[in-house]
């Protein structure tokens, strides 16, 4: 079973968490490593989260903290799986995500799998880049060649919707356009 990494960041929702890491502690698919960035929480999280064993928790001080794309940069970095998913901290997964995403990859014989909630039905294959997360999309794209070749497939096919300009250059710095 190929590792999988997952990777949530969080700023002062201690509150909200704990029920994150749940969601992807009890996946159907176990071979998961949790991997919590704090991007310099002030509300107890260190305190809840740094004694932890099952997760990998890296606190990001306030000195060193840029926001959430920094955040994801670093579990980006921190993480040692074939794949990695995201997850915020005020979501939760359902206990087969990982393990359906992972059937559908193998299936379908693709590079990327997502979720999305508001499906575009122009295109069955259509990749959704529509974060604001511009430099993780460079980041993702480049850490894995199979990832990227198919990525330039789809890219050439016409089958991305792009937010914004800056997602589109983001994608084509990274697919070496």
């Amino acid at each position: 079973m190929e590792l999988v990494s997952a990777v949530i960041i969080t700023h002062n929702r201690k509150d909200l968490v704990m029920r994150a890491i749940e969601s992807v502690l009890t996946q159907t698919y176990t071979n998961i490593e949790c991997i919590v960035v704090d991007d310099a929480s002030t509300d107890g999280t260190v305190e809840l989260l740094s004694s932890s064993e099952d997760i990998n928790y890296i606190y990001i001080p306030k000195s060193e903290s840029r926001g959430g794309n920094h955040a994801r940069n670093v579990g980006i970095a921190a993480s040692h799986g074939v794949y990695v998913a995201f997850l915020d901290d005020d979501d939760y997964w359902l206990p087969t995500k990982i393990e359906k995403q992972l059937e559908q990859k193998k299936k379908k014989k693709c590079g990327v799998v997502y979720c999305d909630n508001r499906p575009d039905k122009t295109f069955p294959e259509k990749i959704s880049v529509t974060t604001a997360d511009h430099d993780i999309n460079y980041v993702m794209l480049k850490r894995n060649e199979f990832f990227l070749n198919n990525l330039r497939y789809y890219f050439e096919h016409g089958c991305f919707r792009f937010k914004d300009l800056r997602c589109k250059e983001a994608v084509l710095k990274a697919l070496s356009y």
